[in-house]
C-alpha cells in the first residue's frame, strides 16, 4: 500500500511541477491525504498501513508543497 501511495505522490508532483496541471496534482494529493487520514484512524487497519504517514514525514519533510497538503505535520 505504501508503494501506491507513492507512486500517487510522485505522480502528484509530476503533474504539480513537470506539466503544470494543477487542479489534478491538488485532486490526487488531497485522495493521498484522505487515505492516509483513514488508515491512521481506522482501528482494525494493518499496523503497516496505520504508520504511512509517519513514514512520509521522513520522506518529504524537505518538499514543503506535499509535507503541506498532505498535512504530514499531524504524523511528526
Amino acid at each position: 500500500m505504501k508503494n501506491i501511495i507513492k507512486e500517487m505522490i510522485e505522480k502528484a508532483i509530476w503533474y504539480y511541477e513537470q506539466i503544470d496541471r494543477v487542479d489534478e496534482a491538488y485532486e490526487l494529493i488531497r485522495f493521498v491525504r484522505d487515505l492516509i487520514r483513514e488508515f491512521a484512524e481506522t482501528i482494525n487497519c494493518p499496523s503497516n498501513w496505520r504508520d504511512i504517514g509517519t513514514e512520509l514525514v521522513a520522506e518529504y519533510k524537505d518538499n514543503s508543497w506535499v509535507f503541506d497538503e498532505l498535512e504530514l505535520w499531524n504524523y511528526v
